[in-house]
């Protein structure tokens, strides 16, 4: 009887045990090591992917996500847990993409810093309290949200042309009546510094920009240095005037004094030629001696010429023109030596004129030349094609022309008028006056 009962109790307690077994056994869902693995890779792509999240919260929303039993428990059949993990993918991949865009690189944070530094000087310049406040929090506000480059660079840009706008509008405001009467005493002060100008054209320039700045929009501090750079612009053109004034009076001071000179030199000579006569005999024999002594050196040198060859004469036409220009049978020295322009020979006035035995002046004043010898005056004027003779007008095709300091004349008009006889050798290029 007692092994009835102990049979039947074993049986009774391995009834539930063998269908437990079996009802687990339904329950659990067989998949493959593969589908196993490819799941455990899928868990450690979104754990490196949860990482990267800006967001501390989206990080946490997601580990416990990823920590569900639905996820890790082996009831649930594999594309279900798949189609799981996939959903949680995207939408992680899609927070990442976002916060990848809304990331500045650092050369672009640069550029914002430095549009929003420039941005706070133009806010400084306003004078409205108000609208300081509000720029300037509307600054604060783009630079702390969280939003691309392009975006802000965006946002920034319309608020600096809001900015330029305001400063603009604030331009225009009318000075007050303090400022007004400094602009005005200024001006005055300035226009009666250019009216002592004596330069007609300058005079109308500088009351012309002084107009334009007293008209313009500006605000007074613009205004008033603009005013400022113009006052010393006139005081400039002031100090150089003076000084020309200065320069020319004491041109005419130095001429003055140069011909009272002259004057006296003339007077001394001619008292000279009353008391010893015979001086001035001895000396005119002397350089009449030397006048024929050059000139008989002269014709037997064109002779000598006549001889050489072909070779030899054309070095002597390579020779510069002072080297072949004689006066009287010889050369002289120059300071500005002649020159071929335009198939003239210009010379200068007072070497030639004096070399040929005549007296000549000069007037700084007038630029003026004066020629005398025997009974011809002669006046040229530079750059002037008119010429006195005389007092009679002459029209030269070349004007007297100022180079270097020195008054050049074209020498044949100088010789003819004095009735000097001029030589051209086509072979070696001598010029031969008064010959």
């Amino acid at each position: 009887m007692k092994k009835l009962v102990i049979v039947v109790l074993c049986i009774a307690l391995l009834v539930p045990a063998q269908v437990f077994a079996v009802v687990s056994t339904a329950d659990q869902v067989i998949i493959s090591e593969k589908e196993r693995q490819l799941l455990k890779d899928f868990y450690v792509k979104l754990e490196n992917m949860i990482v990267k999240l800006q967001s501390e919260t989206d990080k946490l929303k997601y580990k416990k996500q990823l920590e569900e039993n639905i996820l890790r428990n082996e009831t649930v059949p594999y594309i279900n847990r798949f189609e799981r993990l996939n959903t949680m993918y995207y939408e992680i991949d899609a927070n990442l993409q976002k916060s990848q865009a809304a990331t500045i690189n650092a050369s672009e944070q640069q550029r914002l810093r430095e549009f929003s530094t420039k941005i706070e000087g133009r806010i400084s310049t306003l004078k409205n309290e108000r609208e300081i406040l509000s720029y300037k929090n509307q600054l604060t506000e783009i630079m702390n949200a969280n939003l691309t480059f392009t975006d802000r660079n965006a946002k920034l840009l319309s608020l600096y042309h809001a900015v330029e706008g305001a400063i603009n509008q604030s331009y225009k405001q009318v000075t007050n009546d303090s400022e007004q009467q400094r602009l005005r005493e200024f001006y005055t002060k300035i226009e009666g510094r250019i009216a002592t100008l004596k330069n007609d054209r300058e005079v109308l320039s500088f009351k012309t920009q002084l107009t334009e700045i007293m008209n313009a929009n500006l605000s007074f501090n613009d205004k008033n240095a603009k005013l400022l750079s113009l006052y010393h612009t006139v005081e400039g053109a002031i100090s150089q005037n003076y000084d020309l004034e200065m320069r020319k009076e004491l041109e005419k001071r130095q001429e003055l004094e140069k011909q009272k000179q002259l004057d006296k030199q003339k007077e001394n000579e001619k008292a000279r030629e009353i008391i010893d006569p015979t001086n001035k005999l001895q000396e005119e024999l002397r350089l009449a001696q030397e006048k024929i002594r050059a000139m008989t050196n002269r014709i037997a040198e064109l002779e000598r010429i006549t001889l050489l060859k072909d070779d030899e004469i054309r070095k002597l036409k390579e020779r510069d023109v002072k080297d072949r220009l004689f006066i009287e049978g010889k050369t002289l020295q120059y300071d500005v030596p002649p020159m071929i322009q335009n198939g003239r020979t210009l010379v200068p006035v007072r070497a030639i004129s004096e070399g040929l035995g005549a007296d000549v002046g000069w007037s700084a004043i007038d630029r003026k030349v004066t020629v005398l010898k025997d009974d011809k005056t002669i006046e040229l004027t530079a750059n002037s094609t008119t010429v006195l003779v005389n007092g009679q007008k002459q029209v030269i095709d070349v004007p007297a022309t100022i180079i270097n300091g020195r008054v050049m004349v074209p020498l044949r008009f100088v010789s003819e008028i004095l009735g000097i006889n001029v030589m051209y050798n086509d072979k070696t290029g001598d010029i031969d006056v008064g010959l």
